[in-house]
């Protein structure tokens, strides 16, 4: 299966890494000429009442001391074609104008593409004076050499963490976008220095496989059963070890998609239990069968590692609903904590974590997530909680803490606790003094938009009540 670039959106399919459905077309007038990019890797399966989104494949290390300013920002930008998922944005910037493409699966309510208007550059600092357009604010900088726009998380974690997520950065490309022209996505490996781009601590050199066979290694695991993978891992034995272009292992793909038979060859054959794919998964992190997890672990998993979106293999299993694998990992001894209790439904032990130490409940950074807010206050209000979110609140939880979500801007336990439809604990929130005109999605800029749509007049009513307005759509 093939990946697309569209010049006028960016469509990125990931039916090469799953049996997820295929890309939708995109809105009307925005379809072009399209090249072929390389695949995706590793996806995720959403939550239980989440959209169907894929994983980011964030996080890649850059040296320090590889930006400086710039003085001009005029030309293209667009993702980078490892973005995971089906969406991307293309932004060209010309004559203080702009022209702005974007793609997603969720994909009702777009506006019709291009979005068109004024721009604004002050001091490095990038603003399109549109309300359609999700994520109004950039930061341009150079990185080794490579001119790009920071989203305000992205140039966060570049300054804080020296990484670059893929998510929260457009990388300039040659030439302007027409609907005869075709945008090419660079890979984000062109933001690295060649002598500085980061190596996988525990990535060997490949030792042969034939990269026909790394090629559809993902597609011959996902295609089962058991023992043809184990078939392919006995007649490869390089796959012990070697990397697809991705940085899986046979053994992240094993681990994946429950192939215990080969999980347990690879394993013994001393495959690293360790590796490090580029968006940051350890096999441990994709694991979604028990037996496989509690292999990996006797064979030392290191628990503590934190995927790109610093999130341990617990708090992952528990977010994805993985209760098995939890259950393997706290079996091992290693400790829960209280948004991986939230996750797992554990209420008493959560009414007790927060009676034993209040100041649990004031997480205030809910990072950046997929699915939605990843507060305790944000985790119970999508649950529909109203004892734990009450208990929460008189804690000390922050009514309006949020989390990013990729395009989608700051979510709130508000949001979660609209787009999943519970009535008694957005009033409970409402009455705590939550900021009713947050985003609930990138083609929804203010929850009451979203409500109209597709929530019960109550609903509508209350944000109302509480002073959400609706933006000023097409």
């Amino acid at each position: 299966m093939r990946h697309y670039v569209l010049a006028a959106t960016v469509l990125l399919s990931a039916a090469a890494c799953s049996s997820q459905q295929a890309p939708q077309p995109a809105p009307e007038g925005s379809r072009a000429v399209v090249a072929p990019v390389e695949a995706d890797p590793i996806p995720a399966v959403a939550p239980s009442g989440h959209p169907t989104l894929h994983p980011p494949n964030e996080g890649h290390q850059i040296p320090d001391g590889t930006a400086s300013k710039v003085t001009g920002i005029e030309g293209t930008y667009c993702t980078a074609h490892e973005i995971a998922g089906f969406s991307g944005t293309v932004l060209e910037l010309k004559a203080g104008k702009f022209r702005y493409w974007f793609y997603s699966d969720v994909g009702d309510g777009q506006p019709k593409y291009p979005i068109a208007g004024a721009y604004l550059f002050q001091d490095g600092k990038l603003t399109l004076n549109h309300e359609h357009v999700p994520q109004q604010i950039w930061f341009a900088d150079l990185v080794n050499g490579v001119p790009v726009l920071w989203r305000p998380d992205g140039l966060k974690s570049w300054q804080q963490d020296k990484r670059i997520h893929d998510y929260g950065v457009l990388i300039k490309v040659e030439g302007g976008v027409t609907n005869a022209d075709t945008v090419a996505r660079p890979s984000i490996k062109v933001l690295y220095a060649a002598e500085n781009r980061p190596k996988n601590a525990t990535k060997q050199k490949n030792k042969g496989t034939d990269r026909a066979i790394l090629g559809s290694l993902h597609q011959a695991f996902a295609a089962g059963p058991d023992e043809s993978a184990l078939k392919l891992v006995r007649d490869n034995p390089t796959l012990v070890h070697d990397m697809d272009d991705s940085d899986c292992t046979a053994l992240h793909y094993a681990a994946r998609y429950g192939r215990v038979g080969t999980a347990k060859w690879l394993i013994e054959q001393k495959a690293d239990v360790n590796t490090v794919s580029y968006n940051g998964f350890t096999p441990m992190h994709v694991v979604t069968d028990a037996a496989v997890a509690r292999s990996l672990i006797k064979a030392g998993a290191n628990l503590n590692t934190q995927d790109n979106w610093g999130k341990t293999p617990l708090q992952n299993a528990a977010q994805m609903e993985r209760k098995e694998v939890s259950e393997a990992i706290l079996e091992a001894g290693f400790p829960i904590d209280l948004t991986t209790a939230l996750w797992l439904g554990k209420r008493d032990l959560v009414k007790k974590m927060i009676k034993d130490n209040p100041a649990i409940a004031k997480q205030a950074d809910g990072g950046s997530d997929l699915w939605g807010n990843t507060t305790p206050l944000g985790i119970a209000a999508g649950q529909g909680d109203r004892e734990i979110v009450e208990l929460l609140l008189k804690a000390g939880a922050p009514v309006n803490a949020y989390t990013e979500r990729p395009a989608s801007g700051g979510w709130t336990a508000l949001s979660n606790a609209v787009l999943a439809k519970q009535f008694d604990v957005a009033e409970i929130l409402c009455k705590a003094g939550a900021d009713c005109n947050v985003s609930a999605g990138k083609f929804y800029p203010r929850l009451l938009d979203y409500a109209t749509k597709h929530s019960e007049s109550r609903m509508v009513e209350l944000l109302k009540k509480y002073g959400g307005k609706a933006s000023e759509r097409e």
